[in-house]
């Protein structure tokens, strides 16, 4: 059985450290993976897997979530804050704060209702991916044969470029060749 998304979380012992900015928990292991981003010219490094949480002061991205509030308004920079189940999440805009903060259940479509998120996803050239369920390792389509992805973070135009090309490559911080893995959208 998948765990649920791990969050990023500011150290609220950072006195003890020297600052209160210390992020802990913003990756789920110490493996990276190194990916296109735009083109094959451009390569980025990131963690395998994901987490949830404000995006500010992060050293790693966190999941980007587009969301509609309980009144209807449209955010693009959200940010998940707690997982409440398998595919519902408390989760806030970035912009607006604490007065966007929403119960939201994702959904796999562009169109969003009042109260729904969406997360998007690259693979292998298959066009916009939306998430059916995410994890801090796996990503899920669904479908008449749900199927599961190991993911990196990446920016929306890593995310782009995974959606439009096909041979793409992974490597690991090794230098070794890797599986294939999706790339979500991050913060």
């Amino acid at each position: 059985m998948a765990r649920g998304l791990k969050l990023a979380r500011n150290d609220t012992y950072g006195a003890t450290q020297g600052s209160s900015n210390i992020q802990i928990d913003q990756a789920i292991g110490p493996q990276t993976i190194s990916f296109h981003s735009v083109n094959s010219s451009t390569v980025v490094t990131a963690y395998v897997g994901g987490t949830g949480g404000t995006p500010t002061g992060t050293a790693s991205p966190t999941v980007q979530v587009h969301f509609k509030d309980a009144s209807g308004n449209s955010h693009s920079d959200g940010f998940i804050v707690a997982q409440k189940g398998r595919k519902q999440f408390l989760v806030q805009s970035a912009g607006t704060g604490a007065s966007s903060l929403t119960r939201v259940t994702l959904v796999e479509s562009g169109t969003l209702a009042n109260s729904q998120a969406y997360i998007t996803f690259g693979y292998q050239g298959q066009g916009t991916q939306y998430a059916f369920r995410i994890s801090d390792r796996f990503v899920w389509t669904n479908g008449s044969a749900p199927v599961r992805y190991p993911y990196v973070l990446g920016a929306s135009a890593a995310v782009a470029y995974h959606q439009g090309n096909v041979d793409t490559y992974f490597q690991n911080s090794a230098g070794g060749s890797e599986g294939l893995f999706a790339v979500v959208e991050g913060a």
